[in-house]
């Protein structure tokens, strides 16, 4: 449906009032999907920038999102008042045509337009599954082909009084009132109900004390008086307690009605513990149109979509979060300008992609914010491939990934103020990175789990402030199988080539660093440091 062109529809306009009984003339596509064209200007929108066209453009995309099809935006500016949020469970396609919609309320306190799919929770696991795990498939009911999300959920929540001792130490001990520790908490976290503070315990003493470290970057000893409940969970991260495991599924019937499983499943998920819910929505494609968000906070939020294309699409003159994308899967931005205002606000960003999978963004700019574009959420984000496309004038990383990500590919980037890319299996190449306003690194890779692999392959980084390239474990981590570092040009004012090991744990492993034909100008050209771990490193 996406791939007809617009010339079919306009060489079969039929009237369509005599059918929907709105009284508007449209465009009909004789096709065998009987799709259908509508003008925004039929629902009574002037585009003139002047006159409010909230109430035409809510007619028109309550229709079409309920109905499914194209619709059309003229050239002109579509001024909004008001907030605009809609179901999509069809097809559908809004075709800008280089019209703008101008988000005209003041400091907005929601995202002017907003589309989600569905979610529908099915139940929870009753037995385990691990990677591969065929058994589950087969046995599962699901009568169509389905889009599944795990999520790990019901952890058992205890009212607790703790207190926290030698906390000036990366491990400390963290001690309960009642009897509460048992052993088969070692290596689990810790988790505070309200604001998220974690720990990893590391051993347990004994029913009253556990020794642990303190997770999610906490520079100070938390205050435990309002917060009673906690929960022990089993994390992706270890020390992270926001990062529960969760993931897509892509489900297939095969010929003979059995379940193939098109996408991995990654790790163990827990019975009584996992909740399945069946995500379903229809595509959504946005072709050619600029938001204008009127200096407001928001511009647009996009959720529980499965098949989505955003191309050519700008959005700018935002405050705090210019596009929101959540729990999606199979994301297309193609050739799109993305904008946000540098404030001084703790933190805002340009494009901002929680908890998405299989993301591929070619040809677009990202600018400005305390990152232009930044990765993350509860469910992790997987498969982002980023091509041809430039990200500049943020406060601190123009690029940031933080959190659990796995399979990033980037190639033909350019980082004009540095990147943070907190993932694992990570290749980048013919890439950029330069003018970072921290003295961390221009570059930096932020390993938060085991990775199989980084590999940085012709490319230039510069920071005229600190460390060049840093490797640097967040959090506990185990091994790098493989550190790759090809062809690329290094310039630092402290250390070209940094490989820093946090003290959480024990010291991690890189299995085999390689260097080959590097330029690397530095007054320190490698360095492993730390004031207590080191990285075993293990050169080929």
């Amino acid at each position: 449906m996406f791939n007809r062109s617009r010339r079919s529809f306009l060489r079969n306009i039929v009237v369509l009032s005599s059918l929907w009984g709105v009284g508007l003339k449209t465009a009909r596509a004789k096709s065998t999907s009987q799709s259908t064209a509508l003008d925004i200007r039929n629902f009574g929108a002037i585009g003139d920038g002047l006159n409010d066209d909230s109430d035409a453009l809510d007619k028109a995309l309550s229709l079409v999102t309920a109905k499914g099809g194209e619709l059309l935006f003229p050239h002109g500016i579509y001024r909004i008042t008001r907030p605009l949020k809609y179901q999509l469970l069809k097809d559908v396609i809004l075709q800008g045509n280089g019209a703008t919609l101008l988000f005209d309320y003041a400091r907005n306190p929601s995202y002017g337009i907003s589309f989600s799919g569905k979610k529908t929770v099915s139940g929870v696991l009753s037995k385990n599954i691990r990677m591969g795990s065929q058994e589950w498939l087969e046995s599962s009911s699901f009568s169509s082909d389905a889009i599944i999300l795990l999520e790990q959920v019901n952890h058992e929540f205890i009212s607790l009084n703790l207190s926290l001792s030698n906390s000036g130490k990366a491990q400390c001990i963290l001690s309960s009132q009642q009897s509460f520790f048992k052993s088969e908490m070692t290596g689990k976290s810790l988790v505070n109900d309200k604001d998220g503070t974690t720990f990893l315990i590391i051993a347990i003493l004994d029913r009253f004390n556990a020794l642990v470290i303190l997770g999610n970057n906490q520079a100070k000893q938390p205050d435990f008086s309002n917060y009673p409940k906690w929960a022990v969970v089993d994390l992706w991260c270890a020390a992270r307690g926001y990062y529960i495991k969760g993931e897509f599924i892509n489900l297939k019937k095969s010929k003979n009605s059995s379940y193939l499983c098109c996408d991995a499943i990654w790790d163990n998920y827990a019975s009584k513990q996992t909740q399945i819910s069946m995500v379903k929505s229809g595509k959504l494609r946005i072709n050619g149109l600029t938001v204008d968000g009127g200096g407001g906070n928001y511009g647009v939020m996009l959720v529980n979509l499965v098949g989505l294309e955003l191309k050519q699409l700008t959005i700018t003159n935002c405050m705090i979060n210019s596009l929101q994308i959540e729990e999606s899967y199979q994301v297309k931005i193609l050739n799109s300008v993305i904008e946000v205002a540098v404030t001084n606000l703790p933190s805002n960003y340009a494009g901002c992609i929680n908890s998405s999978q299989n993301v591929n963004i070619i040809g677009c700019k990202f600018s400005g914010g305390t990152h232009s574009l930044s990765h993350g959420g509860t469910i992790p984000c997987r498969n982002i491939q980023i091509t041809n496309t430039s990200f500049s004038e943020s406060k601190s990383w123009t690029l940031d990934f933080h959190g659990n990500i796995q399979g990033v590919v980037l190639t033909s980037v350019i980082a004009d103020g540095g990147g943070y890319i907190g993932a694992i299996d990570v290749k980048i190449q013919n890439s950029v990175f330069r003018n970072s306003s921290t003295i961390q690194g221009a570059l930096v890779l932020g390993p938060e789990r085991d990775s199989k692999f980084y590999q940085i392959i012709n490319c230039k980084v510069n920071n005229l402030q600190g460390n060049g390239l840093v490797i640097a474990n967040q959090f506990v981590i185990h091994s790098i199988q493989q550190l790759l570092i090809s062809t690329s040009t290094i310039v630092g004012t402290k250390n070209g080539i940094l490989v820093q090991a946090y003290p959480y744990g024990k010291s991690p492993l890189i299995a085999k660093m390689m260097l080959v034909g590097n330029n690397i100008s530095a007054p320190t050209q490698i360095s492993n440091v730390n004031n207590i771990n080191k990285f075993i490193i293990n050169k080929e």
